[in-house]
């Protein structure tokens, strides 16, 4: 007879194999082909300092991002061109804190059943952005029209949900996100969700 610690081993692996199954409802095992030609939707790394253009019902303007990664996460600062820092947001052990204008918010995960919030947003878009697409972060294939393929794939922050497009040439076209009980759709230049758009304008390279 297993001992109770073979016993919760055992529940424990049957529950992730569990919701990853329920994750890939509809895709098919992923192709050795399609892992082989996978392309990340943004080759670099997240720049220490860029520029990030907002349009929402909580914040609105220009503002210079700096950005820092950091154990188990990353950290991200918004400032405008005048005045006070707007945005103080940390990533960092399966939770989201965030100091804004209108007060501090913050969540842990899983995120699925957060309160929505821009800064739950940006966590997870730089949170994908910064960990591309890779082959065993796949789930799951099905095929889309014109030869492109759509990839579940495992998220990098618990409670997220994410499915990237491929072109035919692997190049991940773009990825759509559900957190928190709405969706977004991330490129490699920014998201778009209901009543929020933010554009990220990178350096530069050299």
């Amino acid at each position: 007879m297993p001992g109770p610690r073979r016993t919760l081993f055992r529940a424990i692996a049957l529950a992730a194999a569990a919701a990853a199954s329920t994750a890939c409802t509809g895709f098919a095992p992923p192709r050795p082909a399609t892992l082989a030609r996978l392309r990340p939707l943004r080759a670099d790394p997240v720049p220490a300092r860029f520029e990030v253009e907002i349009e929402s019902p909580a914040l609105t303007g220009v503002f210079d991002a700096v950005f820092a990664p950091q154990p188990h996460g990353f950290a991200l600062q918004l400032f405008p061109d005048i005045g006070a820092k707007v945005l103080d947001l940390t990533v960092a052990g399966g939770a989201v804190a965030a100091d804004t204008p209108a007060g501090p918010w913050a969540a842990a995960a899983p995120f699925a059943g957060a309160a929505p919030h821009l800064a739950l947003l940006l966590a997870v878009a730089l949170a994908e952005l910064g960990a591309p697409a890779a082959a065993e972060r796949v789930l799951g294939e099905r095929p889309l029209p014109g030869g492109r393929t759509e990839l579940a794939l495992r998220p990098v922050l618990d409670g997220v949900t994410v499915r990237v497009e491929l072109a035919a040439d692997g190049a991940v076209v773009a990825c759509q996100l559900e957190v928190a009980g709405f969706g977004c759709r991330l490129e490699a230049d920014g998201l778009t969700a209901p009543s929020v758009r933010v554009r990220f304008h990178w350096p530069a390279e050299g």
